[in-house]
């Protein structure tokens, strides 16, 4: 009976003394460790549940919060959940119009409005004379499908001159699953006949936060865990029966690019091009810089990890061109763009945080803006505007 007795005070000593220790460790590191390294954002509490797309952002939403570099910020949204709470469908001629369409790499969550990639590309136009509307139609979370079936919602109300995919690697696993954060998401698949098939799914009833009162969810909150994450996730893949892919695979195994399922993604960016002609506007997408793809310290560290003779940083550039040219789409490369302006870097949250910073967005929206007068886009609405004027 002793014998029990002292197990379980000592046990209960242990138990003790192993919470303090955590706490000691949790606090510790959220005193000494940037919080870039382990600060966590709850995306969902943005979101509303919607029936055709799994989710949307809230209407009219307006939230302070702190961005990288502890800049106050506000975000906003307006009546159809489009991240600028002064964006309407009604529109002037004389301003070119373009929509943003992606995951969080596009609603730049993260960085003060001011240096998000939308006002970056309007700055960029306008310092070549281009005066511009850009509007951010970024949704945290979605993969390509999502943002096909939001497209078709949005571009027919706003009419926008230039429609822009920022596809992010995210949804070539986005694309295949029905579910994501544990919400129903509509998908496709390619059918028979070469059409894109959807896969009905039943409406989810509710949101789950991270904010939720549930021990399971405040690990997501902990800076330790956080900052131990990553060897975590290499920890899971080394035990898991199936290999789970982590972002550096797509630069170092030249065989991961199989999970894009190049059919499927093919049939959607094309059918967003056929949204876009709907209304009369052009189409392009491009791919949001790695830090695999433009950061070298980064790319370094791959390939000390990894083998150095299987990184190819231009690897999931290249097959993008391969779809874009396949299926008569236009596709903006940023690789070189930003490699010729490593000088500015870094262009992430670094340390390992994919989205960009205030630079990555900047670099982009050059790139962008360079793009659409190579590619002749500003030039066609300049002729519109003009005879336009001449007609009034």
């Amino acid at each position: 009976m002793e014998f029990m007795n002292n197990f379980i005070k000592n046990s209960g000593l242990l138990f003790f003394s192993l919470i303090v220790s955590l706490l000691a460790i949790e606090v510790g590191i959220r005193l000494v460790v940037p919080a870039e390294r382990w600060k966590f954002f709850d995306a969902t509490v943005d979101w509303k549940i919607d029936s055709e797309l799994g989710w949307v952002n809230k209407s009219d939403l307006r939230v302070k919060y702190i961005a990288a570099g502890n800049k106050p910020s506000i975000f906003e949204t307006n009546n159809d959940g489009l991240i600028s709470r002064s964006s309407r469908e009604r529109r002037s001629d004389h301003i070119l119009r373009i929509m943003l369409f992606g995951d969080s790499t596009v609603a730049g969550r993260a960085v003060a409005r001011a240096e998000a990639i939308d006002s970056q590309l309007e700055k960029a136009l306008k310092s070549i004379g281009i005066e511009a509307e850009v509007i951010n139609s970024g949704v945290n979370g979605y993969s390509t499908d999502q943002i096909l079936l939001f497209m078709k919602r949005i571009v027919p109300l706003y009419k926008p001159d230039i429609v822009v995919y920022g596809l992010c690697t995210n949804d070539f696993s986005g694309n295949a699953v029905s579910s994501m954060y544990g919400i129903n998401k509509p998908r496709f698949v390619a059918g028979t006949g070469g059409e894109l098939e959807p896969i009905s799914f039943q409406q989810s009833e509710k949101i789950e936060t991270f904010g939720a009162n549930n021990p399971k969810k405040w690990i997501q909150y902990s800076a330790l865990y956080r900052f131990l994450q990553p060897l975590i996730v290499n920890l899971r893949d080394k035990l898991a029966d199936q290999k789970i892919l982590s972002p550096e695979d797509y630069y170092t195994d030249p065989i991961a690019l199989n999970e894009m399922n190049e059919p499927v993604l093919s049939l959607l960016i094309a059918e967003m091009q056929r949204t876009a002609a709907a209304v009369e506007a052009k189409f392009f997408f491009y791919s949001h810089p790695a830090l695999e793809e433009v950061w070298e310290p980064y790319i370094n560290k791959i390939k000390e990890l990894k083998k150095p003779h299987n990184y190819d940083g231009h690897r999931v550039e290249n097959k993008l061109f391969e779809v874009a040219k396949k299926n008569n789409l236009l596709f903006c490369p940023l690789v070189e763009f930003f490699i010729k302006n490593k000088y500015r870097g870094p262009f992430h949250l670094l340390p390992r945080d994919p989205h960009c910073n205030a630079s990555g967005y900047a670099v982009i929206a050059e790139a962008l803006a360079y793009f659409l007068v190579e590619n002749q886009m500003i030039k066609n609405f300049q002729q519109r505007s003009e005879q336009s004027s001449e007609h009034f």
